[in-house]
């Protein structure tokens, strides 16, 4: 057992908001998880660090697990959008229940 155990419950009662997974041929999974946009550096071609914003979506491992690269989501908090996982990620937290970190792209919502 972590200290952190808990946090993460903690976290999702202030943040959380309804995550739509949509399944091709399937009905869309409904889950909760915190959406942001979060800034990161990026290199460009000539090596210099620039800073962009990019969509994040932070789920437990039993939301994450049914999530995939290429999986589509949309959040309540961004109506109309639809995001694609680029890729997931458990974050650096020693908790049973930490987050996993789903790194997103807006896409077309047809």
């Amino acid at each position: 057992m972590s200290l952190f155990d808990g946090v993460t419950g903690l976290f999702e009662g202030v943040f959380d908001c309804s995550v739509t997974l949509h399944l091709d041929g399937a009905d869309d999974v409904l889950m909760r998880g915190i959406f942001r946009e979060e800034p990161g550096e990026v290199a460009d071609l000539d090596g210099n660090d620039t800073v962009v914003v990019s969509p994040v979506l932070k789920l437990r491992e039993e939301f994450a697990v049914q999530l995939e690269r290429g999986s589509r989501v949309s959040v309540s908090s961004r109506p109309g959008e639809v995001f694609m996982v680029t890729a997931i990620y458990p974050t650096r937290s020693p908790a049973q229940d930490r987050h996993h970190l789903a790194m997103l792209t807006e896409v077309d919502p047809a």
